[in-house]
């Protein structure tokens, strides 16, 4: 019954944002203030008091209000069991079964990727390149080549902007995409020891898994929650001074608030690209990623 209460996978509901205290305001029963506030406690000393009023959350409403009735309707110990059983089977089968090691494996190294994407960028070039020093020759000159290749892209593109009649009604839109066009960067994956992703000195990771696997879940929240709590206290909503891309992103990203087209550690390689090919024959691959997110 309680698998039934959320939409198909097909299915999405986008319900209009409103504040906390408004969603609590309509759904009492749920405590919805108390669970935002067992989410929030590392900071609540850092939240301004009308928090509850400005905090915007888009809900499933349909979804909250049959879980509501269905809470209503349910023994509190029918449900400790059943979550209880959830977590044992899902530590039992998905984290211990020796008949999947290939598939832990995998998990694992997603893991890593998700929540140390700085520090799996750095053992992934210290593997490909040696020492710090060549690793950081490699990327001054794949940052000087890919460089020179946006260069001509954007040259490219300028042309075929210029050359199209779609923009002839409309000069200060073709004037506007101009400027934005020369002002696009291309950006590589910082240096371990400088990126904002990289985990804090005061976060230490010992040899339990699950210890560590906690820390960096809280590590993680926390960081996704001051981004939050600097828009809630500015009013503005401002991209992340970091990424958190790692050698197993394959792919370029544009960001519109950068104006920039960002390129994980894990795009810089065969058969993608690599330093000993000349600009022809990048071509054929990388750049056509380039040149999509540049569309």
């Amino acid at each position: 019954r309680l698998f039934g209460l959320a939409p198909g996978e097909g299915l999405l509901r986008r319900g209009e944002p409103q504040t906390l205290s408004s969603l609590a305001a309509e759904l009492p029963e749920l405590n919805l203030p108390e669970y935002f506030g067992v989410v929030l406690r590392d900071i609540d000393d850092e939240l301004p008091n009308d928090y509850a009023k400005r905090l915007l959350i888009v809900a499933d409403i349909p979804y909250l209000r049959k879980l509501r009735d269905f809470l209503k309707r349910t023994k509190p110990e029918v449900l400790a069991k059943y979550l209880l059983v959830q977590f044992l089977a899902h530590f039992e089968v998905s984290m211990h079964d020796e008949e999947s090691f290939q598939e832990q494996r995998d998990y694992c190294l997603q893991q890593l990727h998700a929540f140390l994407p700085a520090e799996l960028t750095e053992m992934f070039m210290r593997l490909q390149y040696g020492d710090t020093g060549d690793a950081a020759n490699y990327m001054a000159h794949t940052q000087s080549a890919l460089n020179d290749i946006f260069k001509k892209l954007k040259m490219q593109f300028e042309h075929s902007l210029n050359a199209t009649n779609v923009f002839e009604r409309d000069a200060l839109t073709k004037s506007l995409g101009m400027q934005k066009l020369h002002a696009m960067r291309l950006l590589l994956p910082q240096a371990a020891n400088v990126s904002k992703a990289h985990l804090p000195s005061t976060i230490e990771l010992g040899g339990n898994h699950d210890a560590n696997l906690l820390k960096l879940w809280r590590w993680r929240t926390h960081s996704q929650l001051r981004e939050v709590l600097e828009t809630l206290l500015t009013g503005r909503s401002a991209p992340p001074a970091y990424n958190n891309y790692g050698p197993l992103d394959v792919n370029a990203y544009y960001r519109l608030k950068k104006n920039a087209i960002e390129l994980p550690i894990g795009i810089l390689r065969a058969p993608f690209y690599h330093n000993c090919l000349d600009a022809a024959k990048i071509y054929g691959s990388f750049v056509y990623v380039i040149a999509h997110e540049l569309m």
